[in-house]
């Protein structure tokens, strides 16, 4: 409250007093002229004070009202004040609890409210409100998020499903056409597809097709079972993602030139406990969790038509032979 108006209300308030303490003092004149039966008069007034010196004292009451009124326009302005500062301090939480509240309404939660501390309880009640919502957020966007991955692998699964459908006949075609499309939906950079086949008494792991490799045509390198990484995963029949990639391992080339990639999955093609083959990813970027399992996925699909297709040849080969023996036999 400005200081103007303290004064205003001091002096309002003195000079209420000041009246009252002069209309007192003529009350208590009228009741004494009353009673001696005299007629009040200023000269009457004079002619009982030499006789009757108390009355000076109803002289002075107007000082003591006039005292009394500024002592009570003193107090009303403290009381009035402290009414104010409650107001303005009301007031200041309410705008702080509206901007609290439009924060929220407009999405940002990163936002906090702080009370005074007999406020203190309904200050936690909104930060625990603003909490809860932040929690509902990041639920919200964890669902939305594992849902679009359960979409992305979903359609993976359908679009590999075609691509292994369509190259059914043909293992080399099936290969190229598999670890190309594997490569490029998981947005890496490199990728090789080995198959399990016999030397002798001796398991190796063959490169049946590669992508983005140094050479374009598909490489005739072989790996002996155990052996490195590849092997090894072969051998242990169990997926191996590592960002911890030996050097020299892999060299991916670009046209910025040749850089070692950053991140290595080795996924076994395995189905009723039987290794069929190896696919082998590189990239500059992680692989997430659920592109891990999206690959084993495929994984298991691939090797599912790799043994359908060898139990075909199989078939064919049975048929053929059982062919000739009947053409000896006539």
């Amino acid at each position: 409250m400005p200081e103007l108006n303290k004064k205003e209300i001091i002096i309002r308030n003195g000079t209420i007093g000041f009246v009252l303490g002069i209309i007192s003092s003529l009350l208590i004149y009228l009741m004494i002229f009353g009673a001696l039966e005299q007629t009040l008069s200023l000269s009457q007034i004079g002619h009982q004070h030499s006789q009757l010196w108390y009355l000076y004292l109803i002289d002075f009451l107007p000082i003591p009202g006039l005292l009394g009124g500024m002592l009570v326009g003193r107090y009303s302005f403290r009381q009035i004040d402290m009414l104010y500062a409650r107001l303005r301090r009301e007031t200041d939480k309410n705008a702080e609890i509206k901007q609290f509240a439009h924060s929220l309404i407009a999405g940002d939660l990163n936002t906090s409210i702080t009370l005074p501390q007999k406020d203190r309880t309904l200050s936690d009640s909104l930060n625990k409100l603003k909490d809860t919502l932040v929690r509902n957020r990041e639920i919200e966007r964890q669902r939305r998020l594992d849902e679009q991955q359960r979409n992305w692998i979903s359609e993976g699964l359908a679009e590999f499903g075609d691509i292994l459908r369509t190259h059914a006949q043909e293992l080399e075609s099936m290969a190229y056409a598999v670890i190309s499309n594997l490569v490029r939906y998981l947005d890496a950079n490199q990728g090789a597809l080995y198959l399990t086949e016999r030397e002798g008494k001796d398991r190796i792991l063959t490169m049946l097709a590669c992508h983005a490799y140094e050479r374009k045509k598909f490489p005739d390198q072989k790996i002996s079972w155990g052996e490195g990484l590849i092997g090894a995963v072969a051998m242990e029949k169990k997926g191996f993602y590592t960002d911890k990639i030996p050097d020299g391992y892999l060299t991916i080339t670009s046209g910025l030139g040749k850089a070692n990639p950053k991140y290595l999955l080795i996924e076994p093609l395995i189905w009723n406990d039987r290794v069929f083959g190896i696919i082998e990813i590189a990239s500059f970027k992680a692989l997430e969790d659920y592109k891990l399992q999206f690959v084993s996925r495929v994984a298991e699909s691939i090797a599912t038509t790799v043994n359908t297709m060898e139990s075909t040849l199989r078939t064919e080969q049975l048929l053929k032979e059982t062919q000739a023996q009947a053409d000896q036999l006539a």
